[in-house]
């Protein structure tokens, strides 16, 4: 047997990224990385194929449909129970029913609050201030330059990680989908510009690092925070 080729680590972390950490199944939607009672991290999201890998997987497709079967397009993120359950129940789990979940999941983690709207600029700011204060909490908690961080036996890495795929990330997102649905109500266009190339950036930087990209703009919390 032909040894499985190992999925690039892009196209993993894209799929982390663009599912928010939680598993596609819609009656599911559990979180797929938890905290022990230690504060131990267990990942139990797996990527999952929706065309088999092999030949004889599950929904094989002799037609092979799709070019790269491990290219993102293909992968759908689930919890071990719900991977397990569409690969043992395969006729109940077909590709287009796969499609479907991943595709409106990864809409709704996209979407988030693209729907909310306000009455006035303060009542706008109010809410975002509310998301930038969980990410300044989480940045000085977890990230790269906390304290914590320096502690080569402690987990803050992986933490980080975690933070990043089920938090910052889809926070930013919403940030910018509130902005986005009451641009009547913003009064410095250059800013939003400068915080949706950041954002848009980052996350490509988490899946693909880049030697340089845009940075959070400083101008962006001095307009929300004034």
């Amino acid at each position: 047997m032909a040894k499985r080729k190992k999925l690039a680590d892009k196209d993993i972390k894209s799929l982390w990224a663009l599912s928010a950490g939680i598993c596609a199944n819609p009656s599911c939607n559990r979180n797929i990385i938890e905290s022990t009672i230690n504060h131990s991290l267990v990942v139990i999201g797996e990527q999952a194929h929706i065309i088999a890998h092999s030949a004889d997987g599950p929904r094989n497709n002799q037609d092979r449909l799709i070019n790269d079967v491990d290219s993102v397009e293909n992968l759908i993120l689930l919890c071990s129970t719900c991977h397990t359950l569409i690969d043992k129940a395969e006729q109940d789990y077909p590709i287009e029913l796969l499609r479907e979940w991943k595709n409106k999941h990864e809409e709704k983690v996209q979407t988030i609050f693209k729907d909310k709207k306000f009455d006035n600029l303060n009542s706008l700011k109010l809410e975002i201030k509310k998301i930038l204060d969980e990410n300044y909490y989480l940045f000085n908690q977890y990230g790269p330059r906390s304290e914590a961080s320096q502690n080569l036996l402690s987990n803050t890495v992986e933490l980080w990680h975690k933070h990043i795929i089920e938090d910052i990330l889809p926070n930013n997102r919403k940030i910018i989908n509130l902005i986005e649905n009451n641009i009547e109500l913003w009064t410095n266009n250059l800013v939003f510009i400068k915080m949706k190339a950041h954002v848009n950036a980052y996350e490509v930087h988490f899946s693909n690092p880049l030697e340089n990209y845009q940075l959070f703009p400083i101008e962006f919390k001095e307009y929300i925070y004034e």
